[in-house]
């Protein structure tokens, strides 16, 4: 509902901050919001970026970068609907866009339909791309799951010191470890950056 989506959008924005401090996770870093899908209508479409904008607003205050993930064709589209109004939006956007593909010229940021090539100019935009299992099946452990891909052309948290990450160091890896119950344990790592 629109008249308390404000204070919703604020109390999970000051619990993120808190969970960051406690993570290492320092001031001037990105922390996403995942608005998952919803249906637009003037009612739900008000209430979200009420929500959405106390959010931004309460890490800004905190110190921190807001982000909003988001389907394309619901909160981003709401979202680029309002960008350059007085509505505050969020620094980082993650576009879910399920039938989009991967970049073919990695840095430059993939074409993505729902966010005019003016808005959030430069390395600001996230992209999920390719859920459909068949297209993106990977086995490990013999057992075969379906990977959402993302594109990232913005910045990541840094541990510690709350200096953006927006180079890639080093390579990042993942353990797996079948278990007895069925469960597959996934294990990333990633030495050549400090917290993960």
């Amino acid at each position: 509902q629109y008249a308390t989506a404000a204070s919703q959008g604020t109390a999970p924005a000051q619990d993120a901050v808190i969970q960051a401090h406690t993570l290492g996770i320092g001031t001037a870093n990105p922390i996403y919001y995942d608005m998952e899908n919803y249906r637009r209508s003037t009612a739900n479409s008000g209430a979200v970026l009420a929500f959405l904008q106390a959010w931004t607003e309460q890490l800004h205050v905190s110190g921190y970068l807001s982000g909003v993930y988001s389907s394309g064709s619901s909160g981003i589209a709401d979202l680029v609907a309002n960008y350059g109004t007085t509505y505050v939006e969020p620094d980082e956007l993650w576009t879910a866009d399920w039938d989009s593909s991967a970049p073919t010229t990695p840095p430059t940021s993939p074409a993505n339909p729902y966010v005019p090539a003016a808005d959030w100019p430069g390395t600001h935009q996230l992209l999920q791309y390719w859920s459909d299992p068949g297209r993106a099946a990977e086995t490990y452990g013999g057992v075969t799951i379906g990977i959402d891909r993302d594109y990232v052309d913005a910045p990541t948290a840094a541990y510690g010191s709350g200096t953006l990450v927006t180079q890639v160091n080093g390579s990042p890896a993942l353990t797996i470890e079948p278990q007895a119950n069925g469960w597959v344990d996934l294990m990333p790592s990633w030495a050549a950056q400090p917290g993960i």
